[in-house]
């Protein structure tokens, strides 16, 4: 619990410096680039997961969902938010070309399932789902923040979720959502 406060307490003041040196007026907002890029195409195709972010996975990764406007060839990585290469983006970890299953349920959608083997992982991971045109183009993808195995489990602030304000010449407000493990608990 101490390990996860201190985490929190970190987090806290990055995005408290951030935002005290990124604010000009009183209604500024930070805008931060996510890692992460959405595509979609005109059709709204999307990818759907049935689980919620911070969800802890041991030995097996079972995930599952809905795709829209089922388009291109699907597949999947995982990458370590919390170790990064020398262009400060994720680590991937690990990679498949295929979903275990893609099961039409209608005109415009499918059901898709992914079993991956995650027994040798330790890490604050995002699984994301892509699907690419026959030119390996991304046409669009989806992520989702897991936790894998169980060990080093640390809370995760999502880029687009930051937000901040200068309430009067002296205070600022910051927001953010924090995700943290399903068996984690954080005060703060």
């Amino acid at each position: 619990m101490v390990r996860a406060s201190w985490w929190t307490a970190i987090a806290l003041v990055v995005m408290l410096s951030l935002s005290v040196s990124n604010l000009d007026n009183e209604h500024e907002k930070i805008s931060l680039e996510t890692q992460y890029n959405h595509y979609s195409n005109e059709l709204g195709s999307q990818i759907i997961f049935n689980s919620s972010s911070g969800q802890t996975f041991s030995e097996v990764l079972s995930l599952n969902g809905t795709i829209t406007n089922k388009q291109g060839n699907y597949s999947w990585r995982i990458v370590d938010l919390f170790n990064l290469d020398s262009n400060g983006d994720p680590t991937e970890i690990m990679a498949g070309q295929y979903l275990d299953s893609i099961t039409p349920v209608s005109e415009d959608t499918w059901e898709w399932s992914l079993f991956v083997n995650i027994s040798q992982l330790n890490c604050t991971c995002s699984i994301e789902l892509l699907s690419t045109s026959s030119d390996q183009t991304v046409t669009h993808s989806s992520d989702l923040l897991v936790y894998l195995g169980d060990d080093s489990h640390r809370p995760f602030i999502p880029y687009e979720t930051l937000g901040s304000a200068k309430i009067n010449e002296f205070n600022y407000t910051i927001t953010f959502e924090l995700i943290q493990s399903t068996n984690q608990q954080i005060s703060v």
